[in-house]
């Protein structure tokens, strides 16, 4: 059986609020939001590798923890972080 869900961890930011007069800060804002657009369209991905589980994560993040040799991918959605081994 195969199970199609929305992939929530691929949501982009809202984009920023630009506001007159237009600072360095709002154009860094513009530019990463721009960039996050970029790689989601090419498939551009870079997934943080840690050591210890991100508690701090907010929704929708996704990365892989290296428990010992052991990889997980994991993913922070509705408040939890949920699990996924993954085999060699």
């Amino acid at each position: 059986m195969c199970v199609a869900s929305t992939a929530w961890s691929l949501r982009v930011s809202l984009p920023p609020v630009l506001s007159n007069p237009i600072d360095d800060k709002q154009i860094s804002n513009l530019n990463k939001y721009l960039k996050d657009m970029w790689d989601m369209q090419s498939g551009r991905f870079e997934l943080d590798v840690v050591t210890s589980t991100k508690t701090n994560a907010k929704n929708g993040e996704i990365w892989i923890f290296n428990d010992s040799g052991t990889y997980k991918l994991q993913v922070k959605a509705g408040g939890t972080v949920r699990s996924v081994t993954l085999s060699p």
